[in-house]
């Protein structure tokens, strides 16, 4: 092979290498988060997660005329929350990606977030949502308008149209995360969607059809635990057993109470729902409470004052435990409980047979139960 022929296999060689390169992506393999905030000189930005209880900051930057920088790396995309001066924090997906954010420190929640592929796709979501939320407020300021001039019919009417609404919002957001099962977006809609139980099936199911990237995200890692710890508190399993210290800091064990029926009430001081059941369960358990029917409410407070003014003000003379963590409480950890109030009801062998009964519903079965006995 003469001389002339092996240069220009060479440069042809080289030049297909060169081509390959130019077409090949680089994955970058960390984030640069900047911004421009207007209306704002000075202060600080900090950079925070959800780590399944509560946000966790992991970093800072301070605001210098207006502007910030920070920098990093992420092991997989997830859903980070920005604060600036304390505000009410922007949601963002973080990604390895260069991510600029412009905006206005009055209007944060309209911030304009560019440079991360996932967050556009994530943006048509969230425009869709906002669509249902002012739908929804201005049905409820017709709903009050109704309600006050006493015209019934309109308020069926509009509690209808309401209802539809909430189940358009939900089929939505199924649909969406369909689309979206090969990356971040789809397992961290399906955590938003999912807060009991009563979904357990649903939620399994779901879980087999997230494929590629959404795999290794820590969303299908926290939807997976849901899906066994739910499965480990079904109906007719026997109750997890558990130590928490009541209002005097005395240890109090669920198995203790085994010999009757017992009611473990998940509640805490600011839920309101879980007040106005409250009057119910006391007259139910001051009739029942001699007979065989125990309560042990487990409190989501973090404020020891405000737990104890409600079993107070209330009048609720059953058992109360707490460790004062919110929605960080061990025991509902341990119950998979998303949403208060939850209720379960626990036979006197301790096995779980009855779930989220209020009212004359729990009084109903009570009694059955009781006089079965």
């Amino acid at each position: 092979m003469n001389v002339n022929r092996v240069l220009i296999l060479l440069c042809i060689a080289a030049f297909c290498y060169a081509c390959g390169n130019e077409n090949k992506q680089e994955i970058p393999n960390e984030f640069v988060l900047s911004g421009k905030i207007q209306g704002l000189d000075s202060g600080t930005v900090v950079l925070k997660y959800y780590d399944g209880s509560k946000l966790q900051a992991t970093d800072s930057a301070v605001l210098e005329e207006g502007s910030f920088t920070m920098s990093g790396s992420v092991t997989a995309p997830e859903m980070y929350y920005l604060s600036i001066n304390d505000s009410r924090p922007i949601s963002f997906f973080l990604e390895n990606a260069n991510i600029n954010m412009t905006g206005h420190i009055d209007s944060l929640s309209d911030v304009t977030i560019t440079g991360s592929v996932l967050q556009d796709k994530y943006a048509v979501y969230d425009e869709k949502m906002k669509e249902f939320r002012n739908g929804q407020r201005a049905l409820y300021e017709d709903y009050k308008m109704a309600k006050e001039e006493g015209n019934e019919e309109e308020v069926k009417r509009i509690d209808s149209i309401r209802s539809q609404a909430y189940e358009d919002r939900s089929a939505f957001t199924q649909n969406f995360i369909a689309k979206n099962s090969n990356n971040v977006i789809g397992p961290y809609l399906a955590t938003g969607q999912y807060f009991n139980d009563e979904s357990l099936d649903e939620l399994d199911s779901l879980l087999k059809t997230f494929t590629g990237e959404a795999l290794n995200t820590s969303y299908v890692a926290r939807l997976s635990e849901m899906v066994r710890t739910w499965k480990q508190v079904a109906v007719g399993e026997v109750a997890i057993d558990f130590t928490q210290n009541d209002t005097l800091n005395n240890p109090v064990t669920l198995s203790s109470l085994r010999g009757q029926y017992v009611l473990i009430d998940f509640w805490a001081s600011w839920c309101g729902p879980c007040r106005a059941e409250n009057p119910n369960v006391v007259k139910l358990y001051n009739e029942l409470s001699d007979k065989g029917f125990e309560i042990i409410g487990v409190s989501f407070d973090s404020d020891k004052e405000k737990w104890l003014k409600a079993i107070k003000d209330d009048n609720l003379t059953w058992y109360h435990v707490s460790d004062l963590g919110g929605w960080g409480n061990e025991v509902g950890k341990l119950y998979g409980v998303r949403a208060i109030p939850h209720t379960i009801l626990l036979d006197p062998d301790g096995v779980i047979i009855d779930k989220n009964l209020r009212g004359e519903a729990l009084r109903e079965r009570l009694e059955e139960l009781l006089a079965a006995s």
